[in-house]
């Protein structure tokens, strides 16, 4: 058994227990051939985008499998899943650090991105093999989480640590700390060769006599070899006496270890901080940030102030607007002080009193933790810096390693093909060999297959409910290879989301649909179908009640149907003309081929992006093929005042369709994304296990889309399971964390931007939509935010080739 501490981007994880007895792989996507499961305990304090730092002996791991050999550790995938083992996200960012080049042992770490409440747990999967598949990439994470260079810094060379909150500046020869520069360019300590208090005495991490000091020639520093980002970096620095300190940098904050010489352990010595926040001139130009410490006193910077704080770890916080600098102590130490010197630095010490300079007072190897915090409330950071510092050891059980009986067949990164969750009944199965040969499609009469309000109640959270979509009474035929929904939840007794897979295959990393408590939500989903004709759906939260309408399907036994993407084109928008919104059982016919140009006699369907702005009240929407009749299904369900957005696709036989408005009035806007032809021509489909494409919330700093800007995604490849020659996919398109209403373009990238919107954003919601985007330059696709700043989350599920 080997002990491990769980560290936290922001804060501190509180335990971790690897689980034994697990009798089958849950994942095995990647093909790797042994897994183990794992828990994490967020402890008292809830966490945010933890890492998760563990030792682990994958030799011993082989050994215990009847399998020796070394580690690959470009094979290594740890993956979120649920209590079932079912993926509930792509591959987490890793890192794996061995005890010595090639070993098998070594420190593992992973970032579990998104909140983990206090008192709660989360489960993870370790995927691990003797070489890694030529399937994937090593999983190197986000760039720029912890990224290490040389430069030069107060006049001797450094290593320049970048990370989302800060760029560290440690000097070669100093061994110490001598710039840290936040996200806004200020330099919270701010080293000169020359200027005593306005420079030169500056620096984070000295000892007394000068040692770990910047400008200093009694201390060096090197880089530990075994330590390559993108979660933490690890430096040693040595002095001339003996003593030691060992930097490692994470996203967020830096922990250093002290010790001693072997031959005088118990030297007396003190840990300092000298800076001025906020910039080299704050306190010169008159500036007064607040010192908080953890017996929860706050004082201003030109209060000095001796104190013996009790707690354990104790910290000081040096706050100015809304950031601040935190320093704490893993021990105890007799004394802190706190002043300013000359006009312009801060000196604050652990061991240290201000009574002449007084200590030096500690002892013994000790540990310090500090960093900058993105907050300026006194409370708040004390609530991080408590979680950031708190450490549990937990023990490796190595009778958990599974060892995978069956390969995947599947090249998706976030689900199998070949295992079966034990929460979802009918039989293992792959997807339909036929779509890798392509499929048309065939458009159908709106027909409901499901309304749990009328059968069977709602869904509540884990319980999955079995479809059956295709022959029979569904008007789907029985060769079906995939088949188009419509998708409604309603009644939702909390926030939630909804998944819908193929029957058979474990459930996917991702999501169908967004909703919150007391929501009616619609969405357009295209699901490979089971090999017993049916799917699977869950809600991942609480209950609701779900609605499901076929509106097409996909047949490999169908030449005709075949697609052609376009970059979305406006077809209507009835704000513009006819400058009336549609009136209570109102309807307008809607020339779809000549949007695109197409001759009517070629187009057998269309897929097309509605939506429904300035309701005037709680209502639907119904999209049809033109001169037929009003079907007895929605394709936009909204509240008034509402702008609703959802793909439809639907029959256009003539090249007309009908948008039909049930009541009160609404303007409606329709943009044409695609269409489906009568003859053999264009592009047929392939369904691919559902995989996340792109998440810009595993972004370095989790940085969201700005209004007015857009981010680029691949959405080709055979880590998504999608061929080269795709010329569009099939996907779903979530946005989250929304800062203010706006909305949501997609397009192919290389192409210029459309006046056409996919997706309405409310601010503080998370919503998703069905996405059937043509593919672009360098087999990616553009996604834009018009207003405020949202999290785009790109998921797939089929292509067109």
């Amino acid at each position: 058994m080997r002990s491990a501490t769980f560290l936290a981007a922001t804060l501190a994880l509180g335990a971790a227990v690897f689980l034994p007895g697990v009798t089958a792989e849950a994942d095995g996507d990647l093909d790797a051939a042994f897994s183990v499961p794992i828990t994490v305990s967020a402890g008292e304090v809830t966490q945010v985008d933890a890492i998760v730092e563990e030792h682990v002996d994958f030799g011993a791991l082989f050994d215990q499998a009847g399998s020796p050999g070394p580690l690959d550790p470009a094979s290594l995938v740890v993956t979120e899943v649920d209590a079932g083992g079912n993926p509930l996200s792509g591959p987490l960012t890793v890192q794996f650090n061995a005890d010595s080049p090639g070993a098998s042992a070594g420190t593992l770490l992973f970032q579990l991105p998104g909140e983990t409440p206090a008192g709660a747990s989360r489960r993870a999967l370790i995927e691990f093999d003797h070489s890694a598949s030529a399937a994937f990439a090593p999983q190197v994470g986000p760039a720029g989480q912890v990224t290490v260079t040389d430069t030069v810094d107060g006049g001797q060379d450094a290593f320049k640590i970048s990370t989302p909150r800060a760029d560290w500046y440690l000097q070669k020869q100093g061994a110490s700390f001598s710039s840290v520069v936040d996200a806004a360019g200020k330099d919270w300590v701010g080293y000169h060769p020359t200027g005593q208090f306005d420079g030169t005495y500056r620096g984070i991490g000295q000892l007394t006599d000068d040692y770990f000091h910047p400008g200093g020639l009694l201390s060096s520093v090197t880089r530990d070899s075994g330590s390559s980002g993108p979660l933490k970096a690890v430096f040693n620095a040595t002095s001339t006496n003996g003593w030691t300190q060992r930097f490692e940098v994470y996203p967020t904050f830096v922990r250093a270890t002290v010790t001693p010489p072997a031959a005088a352990p118990n030297t007396p010595w003190w840990y300092l901080y000298e800076g001025s926040p906020n910039g080299d001139t704050y306190i010169k130009d008159g500036g007064t940030g607040t010192v908080t410490r953890s017996d929860g006193t706050s004082s201003a910077f030109n209060v000095h102030w001796d104190a013996n704080l009790a707690q354990n770890p104790s910290w000081v916080n040096y706050a100015v607007g809304d950031r601040s600098f935190f320093m704490s102590h893993h021990s105890t130490d007799g004394s802190e002080s706190h002043q300013i010197m000359g006009t312009s630095m801060v000196v604050f010490g652990f061991g240290r009193t201000l009574a002449g300079g007084g200590g030096p007072l500690i002892g013994g190897p000790q540990t310090f933790t500090y960093g900058i915090l993105e907050t300026g409330n006194g409370a708040t950071a004390g609530t991080q810096i408590a979680a950031i510092n708190s450490q549990t050891d937990a023990a490796i059980d190595p009778g958990g390693v599974v060892t995978t009986s069956t390969s995947s067949s599947s090249t998706s990164s976030s689900t199998s093909s070949t295992s079966t969750s034990t929460s979802q009944p009918g039989p293992t199965t792959t997807l339909k060999p036929a779509t890798t040969t392509g499929a048309g499609f065939v458009p159908v009469t709106p027909k409901r297959l499901l309304d749990t309000r009328a059968t069977g109640g709602p869904l509540t959270a884990g319980t999955t409910r079995t479809l059956t979509v295709r022959g029979g009474e569904t008007t789907v035929a029985a060769n079906a290879d995939a088949v188009v929904l419509n998708v409604t939840a309603t009644d939702a007794s909390r926030d939630t989301f909804v998944r819908v897979w193929p029957s058979g295959i474990a459930a996917p990393a991702t999501s169908s649909l967004n909703l919150q408590a007391g929501d009616t939500v619609p969405n357009l989903v295209t699901t490979a179908v089971g090999g017993n004709g049916a799917i699977e759906l869950v809600v991942s939260d609480g209950s609701a009640n779900l609605i499901v309408d076929v509106v097409g399907y996909y047949s490999s036994a169908v030449t005709t149907g075949g697609y052609h993407a376009v970059n979305p084109v406006r077809a209507l928008d009835t704000r513009e003309g006819p400058g009336t919104p549609l009136g209570a059982s109102g309807s307008i016919d809607v020339d779809v081929a000549g949007a695109l140009g197409v001759a009517p006699s070629l187009m057998a369907g269309v897929a097309l992006n509605v939506t429904v702005t300035a309701p005037s009240r709680t209502g639907y929407v119904s999209v049809f093929p033109a001169g037929g009749t009003v079907p007895f299904v929605s394709n936009l369900n909204f509240a008034a005042g509402q702008t609703v957005a959802n793909a439809v696709v639907v029959g256009a036989g003539g090249g007309k369709i009908t948008a039909f408005n049930a009541v009160g009035t609404s303007h409606v806007v329709v943009d044409v994304v695609g269409s489906y032809g009568t003859g053999t021509a264009g592009a047929h489909f392939h369904a691919v296990s559902p995989v996340r494409a792109f998440d810009t919330r595993e972004r370095s700093g989790r940085t969201p889309v700005a209004g007015g800007t857009y981010v680029t995604g691949p959405v080709v490849g055979t880590g998504l399971g999608v061929d080269g020659a795709a010329t569009a996919v099939v996907g779903n398109i979530t946005v989250t964390e929304a800062t203010s209403n706006a909305f949501i373009t997609a397009w192919p990238t290389g192409e210029s931007q459309p006046w056409a919107s996919m997706q309405n954003t409310v601010r503080g919601t998370t919503r998703a939509n069905q996405a059937m985007v043509k593919v672009g330059t360098g087999g990616q696709i553009n996604v834009s935010n018009s207003n405020g700043s949202v999290h785009v989350i790109t998921d797939v599920v089929g292509y067109f080739s």
